[in-house]
């Protein structure tokens, strides 16, 4: 079939469309040709005649735009007919010539990831660093050494086979070629043919071809052009260098023709220990074309020149020929490569400078001989002369922790602090820059604290009034420091407590002219629990009272029914250190909670109406027991002596305290037994109660007197015992009539080893306890009742025998101390 393009396909529509196209193409006005009216038979129609077409693409090209043809009509075409003739496509592609989007992104020729595979083969350095050597392993987002691929082509850049080139013509004439150079270099445009481009820069590429499609595009040249040409760079071709040397793994490598010699080092991992960064030779063509220095790269990029490599050229990375040391306070520390004609003030460039705190002003160099170390001194005038040698050691010192200009003032002045000593500075002149003593100032006497040639501390004392008249004065030193003391700090803070049934009891600061009233009213005035009779103060005797039998003057003043305390208490004064003491009323008291939970009909919170409040007058109030109640059971939580918080009774959802308690309480028991030492003493205790006897009985010995906080709890009906400790199985069993704890113990397989059969004791379930006695070689085991907890405990491990050989030593021991003894008593 004979090549066509699609603008030829659409010539041959329009004439078929049109009988006069035969006789007067040019007269044709294509603007009203809609491409959605054609069917698909009529588009095949065009295909075949457009093979027999004398006209060239160019000529159709322009005749369709003159004759008004809209680019979208032109486009719809061009889709169909690829759709209905998928190899016309093909062939159009071949030619190179299109007018369809073309993608200007490179490829990625996908380049060996130097670490993906090989994982950390890079040596650990124990001591310092190697300044640089992580330069190429340091992989981000932002700073990569893989090479770049969508960035203008170099100028520079010599084309090969494999390069893709794209050729846009645009203005009077559009269409687009994209070609790849053959292995003979050359690319073929359809009506030009070959071009050779291999081995040419871009721009004499671009004019090479500029020249040859002149030849059918007529509107790219002459002095008023309407056509116009651009040449751009598509994927790149790749290209195969050697990196040998020292570098973590040397090798060939295949890279994108735009790769720098940097790309190439870090492909292999980057320089070794033992390699250097200074010296990276690239070798083309039998030549040393470029030496590359990392140093040069990081701090003066500008002058670097950007090799790019070229297929079969060799890096090689060398081995470093002189490293030193640079430590202390530099700005970095590590081991620096140094190139022969390098100084002293490039390694400090290369550090990135001295310390803030560097003593910059001498340096020493240890260095090595042939035979031993020598130190070499260096004034800072001499940086920039002296050259380093392989293995030099330089440390640098940093400034003495000492001020050569620095008085200090502190104390009663209005700016304290440190300031710069000038010659011949007086202290009348540092008190003035301190903006002057201050109202509090003591101006009897002053202090100087000077440091003697030995480092010692000497105390030179002033006058501050002579100082402040001008009658005296002293001469500074460096480093003195000046103390002027307060009037407040010479005598002892003033104060005044107060103590309570007041809202804030605490201490306060005594003011002159204080008085009660005053401060009741700062520490927030009194409580409603406070004694509505008296307040007292209690006054401290001074030394010269003579009272020596005294401890205390107190004085009693009244208070009204409003809590108001009487004329004679407002007008009396407070004096340092007084205390004043608001008593509690005897008749105060706070409501008294308790809790009753479990089978009563009206569980909850009630308030004790009296301090002789009973067990049975709280289940009278709770309605009684319910039918379920298992009144032997029940028990009674009571806060101890350990308890913090006496306000509240806490609330437990979904449980009741006592068997919250219960369980709690028995897990530290079997913790106890098995530890062999006392549990955690808890805030609250159970007490084993008789019920029953109580709501007999009421008044009676078992009807226990209710306190702020109790819990009565009393449980459903139980009808289980369980076994825990030291038992082969244990587990809970049915409460039988009768049924003694031996009997249980029996249910759950028996006693362990290590168990203790006759330290077993049984809880009841109202928090009582009994446990197992002996008669003889006899154990009579408690009997149980519903609810109760058998425990056996763990018998405490005993003490390994003596063997033969620890008897005999300890007797020679004994017959040796016998015998000192004796001769002593000689």
């Amino acid at each position: 079939m004979k090549k066509i393009s699609i603008l030829f396909s659409l010539t041959l529509v329009i004439a078929f469309l049109n009988p006069v196209f035969s006789q007067d193409f040019s007269s044709i006005d294509l603007k009203t040709i809609n491409i959605d009216n054609l069917t698909d038979e009529q588009i095949q129609k065009f295909v075949e005649r457009a093979q027999a077409s004398g006209m060239t693409q160019s000529q159709l090209e322009e005749l369709a735009r003159q004759r008004g043809m809209s680019e979208v009509e032109i486009s719809k075409l061009r889709t169909r007919i690829y759709s209905l003739n998928p190899e016309l496509a093909e062939m159009q592609s071949s030619q190179g010539g299109t007018t369809s989007s073309i993608s200007r992104l490179r490829e990625d020729p996908v380049e060996p990831d130097p670490f993906e595979e090989r994982g950390n083969v890079f040596e650990i350095e124990t001591g310092l660093p190697i300044f640089a050597l992580d330069f190429f392993q340091r992989q981000t987002e932002e700073v990569t050494f893989s090479s770049p691929l969508n960035i203008p082509t170099p100028a520079n850049y010599l084309l090969g086979a494999g390069d893709e080139i794209i050729i846009d013509v645009y203005g009077a004439s559009e269409i687009s070629y994209q070609n790849e150079i053959s292995p003979d270099g050359q690319i073929i445009i359809s009506g030009v043919g070959p071009i050779k481009l291999a081995g040419l820069e871009v721009d004499a590429a671009r004019s090479k071809i500029f020249n040859r499609l002149s030849s059918i595009y007529s509107g790219l040249k002459g002095s008023n052009p309407n056509t116009f040409l651009q040449v751009t760079v598509g994927n790149i071709r790749t290209i195969s260098v050697n990196v040998i040397g020292q570098v973590v793994q040397p090798g060939t490598y295949t890279l994108s023709s735009f790769s720098s010699a940097f790309n190439a080092i870090y492909a292999a991992g980057g320089p070794t220990m033992k390699g250097s960064l200074r010296s990276i030779r690239v070798i083309r063509n039998a030549e040393e074309i470029a030496t590359l220095d990392v140093y040069k790269y990081l701090f003066t990029p500008e002058k670097v020149e950007n090799i790019v490599l070229q297929d079969g050229d060799n890096i090689i990375v060398d081995s470093y020929l002189n490293r030193v040391s640079l430590t202390g306070a530099v700005k970095q520390q590590a081991k620096f490569e140094m190139l022969e004609e390098e100084t002293l003030a490039d390694l400090f460039k290369y550090s990135g400078g001295f310390a803030e705190d560097a003593f910059s002003e001498n340096v020493v160099i240890e260095r090595s001989t042939s035979k031993m170390k020598s130190i070499l001194s260096v004034t800072k005038e001499e940086f920039a002369s002296v050259k380093l040698q392989m293995g030099d050691s330089i440390n640098i010192g940093r400034v003495i922790d000492r001020f050569e200009n620095r008085v200090s003032i502190n104390g009663a002045v209005f700016r304290p602090g440190d300031y710069q000593l000038e010659e011949g500075m007086m202290l009348s002149d540092l008190i003035a820059v301190a903006e002057g003593l201050r109202e509090d100032a003591f101006l009897g006497r002053g202090s100087i604290f000077r440091l003697n040639s030995d480092l010692s501390l000497k105390n030179i004392s002033f006058s501050v009034q002579d100082i402040q008249s001008g009658s005296a004065d002293v001469v500074l030193q460096r480093d003195d420091q000046i103390v002027i003391q307060s009037i407040f700090d010479l005598r002892a803070a003033l104060n005044v407590q107060i103590k309570g049934e007041i809202r804030k009891p605490g201490i306060y600061q005594y003011l002159d002219g204080m008085t009660v009233e005053d401060l009741i009213t700062r520490s927030g005035g009194f409580k409603e629990s406070a004694n509505k009779s008296v307040v007292e103060v209690a006054r401290q005797l001074s030394s010269e009272s003579g009272e020596i039998d005294r401890t205390a003057r107190i004085f009693t003043f009244e208070i009204d029914e409003s809590l108001k305390i009487s004329d004679s208490a407002s007008s009396f004064e407070l004096q340092p250190f007084d205390v004043i003491l608001i008593k509690r009323s005897s008749y105060y008291q706070t409501q008294k909670l308790v809790k009753i939970e479990g089978e009563v009909l009206y569980p909850g919170f009630y308030a004790l109406e009296t301090r002789e409040d009973k067990i049975s007058d709280l289940i009278e109030r709770a309605g009684g027991l319910t039918e379920f109640a298992y009144a032997e059971g029940a028990t009674i939580l009571r806060r101890n002596e350990y308890f913090e918080d006496t306000a509240s009774i806490d609330e437990v959802s979904g449980e009741l305290e006592a068997e919250l308690y219960r369980s709690n309480r028995l897990q530290e028991l079997q913790r106890r037994d098995a530890d062999s030492e006392i549990g955690k003493r808890g805030d609250k205790e159970s007490i084993g109660i008789n019920l029953k006897g109580s709501i007999e009985g009421p008044g009676s010995k078992f009807d226990l007197i209710l306190k702020d906080g109790d819990i009565l709890s009393v449980p459903k009906r139980l009808q289980t015992v369980r076994v825990r400790g030291n038992v082969l199985y244990p587990n809970t069993i049915r409460y039988e009539q009768g049924m003694s704890a031996k009997r249980a113990i029996s249910s759950s397989g028996g006693f362990t080893d290590d168990a203790r059969p006759g330290k077993t004791y049984v809880i009841y379930a109202n928090g009582s306890a009994e446990r197992t006695k002996k008669f003889l070689w006899f154990k009579n085991y408690p009997n149980l009742e519903p609810g109760a907890e058998v425990i056996v405990p763990q018998r405490v491990r005993e003490r390994e025998p003596l063997n033969a050989q620890q008897i005999i030593g300890l007797t020679s021991s004994l017959a040796t101390l016998v015998l000192v003894i004796t001769q002593i008593n000689r």
